[in-house]
């Protein structure tokens, strides 16, 4: 696959990390959460561009995808600040719409190596992922974040233990992993940029 010229040619460097969404966000994000804890469901895997999903050893875990139309704080001013850390010249035409609130809590949850999109968010339009730690607990052992540069396949460039309240951004087809989960909980939001029209 050739590389994303909008894309790699403006990078400044493979991600950026950051506490950049206010605690009372974080809070509200959380309330959020477990008021919809009834719409969490066991999470899919997606094939290029099909919405319906697949359940997978590769991806087990509790996911809610949402829009701010239900009532979900604003946090995109927050993850644009960051992420255009990540370019010599923001692409003008990316914005964070998408969604997802993923929980971590049986032992053995995971979501292993993936992709979110191509280098051209054919898929599903996700052209950065961005990850918000939002709680975990103190007990917590594994579920850590792995990530690989497209072009360093063999080894991963991080290993990225997020603090509460840190956001994490990178290229949505970066691979990237959720470890096993082996004690504990951890309870992250994802968003994805998306190109608009």
């Amino acid at each position: 696959m050739k590389q994303n010229e909008i894309f790699d040619a403006n990078l400044y460097s493979h991600y950026v990390r950051d506490f950049i969404i206010p605690e009372s966000l974080i809070q509200e994000l959380l309330s959020f959460a477990q008021k919809n804890d009834s719409n969490f469901s066991p999470a899919k895997i997606y094939i290029s561009g099909d919405r319906r999903g697949l359940l997978d050893a590769t991806r087990t875990c509790m996911h809610f995808h949402y829009k701010l139309s239900h009532g979900a704080p604003d946090v995109s001013p927050h993850l644009k600040e960051l992420a255009q850390e990540l370019f010599i010249e923001w692409p003008e035409n990316l914005r964070f719409g998408q969604y997802e609130i993923i929980k971590y809590q049986n032992i053995g949850d995971q979501f292993l190596r993936h992709r979110d999109d191509d280098a051209y968010g054919s898929g599903h339009n996700r052209h950065l992922t961005s990850v918000t730690l939002l709680d975990k607990s103190t007990d917590l052992i594994g579920c850590d974040l792995k990530l690989w540069s497209f072009y360093e396949d063999q080894k991963s460039i991080a290993t990225i233990n997020l603090e509460i309240g840190e956001t994490v951004i990178f290229p949505a087809y970066y691979p990237h992993e959720a470890t096993t989960l082996l004690c504990g909980s951890r309870t992250v939001l994802i968003s994805w940029a998306e190109k608009i029209s």
